[in-house]
């Protein structure tokens, strides 16, 4: 399967089309449901297999959960109370629901496209193509906004709609990249902003939905002139102090990638050559270390070629990046998505994950790292979508290393490894998440970083780092946790508390929080797991704060061991905190009002993420709402006092 634009991506197992309990076969295997951003997403499943939406659940009930929520003022900046409401026209009240929601933010085009297959496209024009113009001809950098123009369109019953495909894509096994329906058939336009996918592009004319989609019009290609050209590049911690592990993508026909870096703009002779791995059928991703030179404040930095290009010289602050006992803040965030500026539509839109990515860019100059505690992308099998995601987050993650946990939206699917058995991935299983984010390996024994095989990025995906001040250990809660437990016991063990202060655990799902919703009740059973097989550890070791997302809220607890709030014993320590901050960009999931006396705030109206601040006395959590208008303001803060 290619998925959400250009074949690429990775290869499943031959899908069944599922609507709630309507399982449909398919034989074909690369094709997928339309990717329209107001419908369930695909999901595959073994032939024999059957999925039931349980207990039952239709539009109406989720607009009665929603509606009070509607109606907060910041709930009315993002569109959410007209389309949401019980009266709202937008809407069928009794449409059946996939107890998978996707990121729906808009509901109105809902119904039309649930029933959509690629494979139902009438490939040909009826007659002659109806001609549309495009402004540019040529695609030259990374990105670009392309305008396409149409004029004089016959009348016709349904919509008609404008897709962007890559020119190898077939209109009947793939989706597009993204979609826009045309409003005026007389004359219109609409602007497309397009990333480097690394072949040329073409977009094409339909009219009708559903299964009579008809192929009537197309544009001349849009040629790209830099196939290789360098982006989408990140950082990250690796298991050796003082090093960073960059990592960036070309097209596959590529030469001689490497990193040069050094103490300044002008002395970047230092060069690091790059190991190189297929990431989907017409890009691979690059890797390359890098150490700062001793004794000096910055690492500069740019990656690529000669032959292909290069990025703008970066520079980062030694210091700040590898804080040794000083003060240092980091932000951490859960459950974001992507989105694009041009409006499009696409299988999955999270617009609020514009305004967390553009805060936590606004004080890019002020944090160490950021920490993504899993559901990355909400890609789930459209590969463009990763690619969006990696394009959103790179001005921050070119300046300041992206730590990332693995969540069920990355890993879950039945029989492939994952201990949940979900859907939730798309049949991705881990694959495009691993060969993204290759973090540091599990253990000081194994290998940091050998040619993607490192064992934290090798589907066990459980690790830790530190600074001194600071450990932090990330854990998978995707996978079996046995194992894990062990390790989990062995890492903090070796912890010396008499220098590193603070200890942090994170994992994708939370062991405490309070929701509503279908598949709350299963969560509350892994959470379950989770505390019975990891709270006796946190309150050995004395884990200061445990960290979560999943639940697309924020939420903390009081210091809390078994369930029940515990008050500071002998030597200042009580027992971990716990928060869940799964409100970076995906649509907020409902709280139990009025909320158990364990949790001492939640906010499930708004999105944000976290601000954490350490130094040799205090630790301090911030939760910042962010806002489509200003700046991200706190709205919680817990300050944790050093102990014994």
């Amino acid at each position: 399967g290619g998925g959400g634009g250009g074949g690429g991506g990775v290869s499943f197992a031959a899908p069944i089309y599922v609507e709630t309990a309507v399982v449909q076969h398919s034989e074909d295997s690369s094709h997928h449901q339309f990717p329209h951003r107001h419908t369930p997403t695909i999901v595959h499943v073994p032939p024999a297999a059957h999925l039931e939406a349980f207990p039952p659940f239709v539009t109406r009930n989720k607009m009665h959960i929603m509606s009070n929520e509607a109606k907060h003022e910041e709930s009315k900046l993002w569109g959410f109370e007209t389309l949401v409401s019980e009266n709202s026209s937008m809407i069928d009240p009794g449409m059946p629901i996939q107890p998978q929601w996707s990121c729906l933010s808009f509901l109105e085009y809902a119904r039309p496209f649930q029933l959509f297959e690629p494979s139902h496209i009438i490939p040909k024009c009826p007659s002659s193509c109806v001609s549309l113009s495009v402004d540019s001809l040529i695609m030259q950098g990374g990105k670009q906004t392309i305008t396409v123009r149409w004029r004089s369109l016959p009348w016709h019953w349904s919509p008609y709609w404008v897709g962007a495909y890559l020119v190898s894509d077939d209109i009947t096994r793939t989706s597009p990249i993204k979609f826009q329906f045309v409003v005026n058939s007389v004359r219109g336009e609409h602007k497309f902003d397009m990333l480097n996918m690394r072949e040329d592009i073409v977009f094409y004319l339909f009219k009708a939905i559903g299964d009579k989609a008809q192929l009537v019009g197309k544009s001349n290609v849009v040629s790209l002139e830099r196939k290789n050209q360098p982006t989408q590049a990140h950082l990250a911690y690796t298991s050796n102090p003082g090093e960073l592990l960059l990592s960036w993508t070309t097209g596959r026909n590529f030469t001689n990638q490497m990193v040069q870096f050094g103490p300044s703009t002008s002395n970047i002779t230092a060069i690091s050559m790059a190991s190189s791995a297929l990431l989907y059928s017409s890009e691979e991703i690059h890797r390359a270390m890098m150490k700062a030179t001793q004794g000096s404040k910055d690492l500069c930095y740019r990656y690529g070629s000669d032959d292909d290009g290069w990025s703008k010289i970066r520079c980062i602050s030694i210091g700040r990046t590898f804080p040794h006992r000083q003060a240092f803040s980091f932000v951490v965030y859960g459950d974001v998505g992507q989105h694009s500026n041009d409006h499009t539509f696409q299988h999955c839109d999270c617009p609020a994950s514009k305004a967390t990515t553009a805060s936590v860019e606004r004080e890019i100059s002020d944090i160490s790292f950021v920490l993504h505690v899993g559901d990355i992308s909400y890609a789930k099998g459209f590969e463009s979508e990763w690619e969006n995601f990696m394009d959103q987050i790179e001005e921050i993650a070119t300046q300041v290393p992206y730590m990332t946990a693995i969540g069920n939206h990355e890993r879950d699917w039945p029989n492939s490894g994952s201990v949940r058995g979900s859907f939730d991935s798309g049949g991705e299983c881990g694959v495009a998440y691993n060969r993204r984010f290759v973090m540091p390996a599990p253990s000081p024994t194994l290998p940091s970083f050998s040619a993607f095989s490192s064992s934290a990025s090798s589907d066990s995906p459980w690790y830790s780092f530190s600074h001194p001040l600071l450990h932090v250990a990330v854990i998978s809660t995707e996978h079996s946790l046995e194992q894990q437990k062990k390790w989990l016991e062995e890492d903090l063990r070796l912890v010396d508390r008499s220098v590193t202060p603070w200890v942090m655990v994170v994992g994708h799902r939370p062991m405490y929080f309070t929701g509503i919703l279908p598949g709350a009740a299963d969560d509350q059973q892994v959470a379950q797991e989770l505390r019975e097989a990891f709270e006796p550890l946190l309150m050995l070791y004395k884990v200061d704060v445990v960290l979560a997302g999943h639940h697309h809220s924020y939420q903390r607890t009081c210091p809390i061991y078994h369930g029940e709030c515990q008050k500071t014993g002998d030597g200042g320590y009580a027992a971990p905190v716990y928060l869940v901050t799964g409100n970076g960009g995906y649509l907020n999931s409902p709280i139990v009002m009025p909320k158990p006396k364990e949790f001492e705030y939640a906010d499930s109206l708004h999105h944000g993420y976290l601000r954490v601040s350490v130094d040799e006395k205090f630790l301090e959590v911030q939760y910042l709402r962010t806002s489509r208008h200003g700046q991200a303001k706190t709205h919680d803060k817990i300050r944790l006092a050093a102990h014994n």
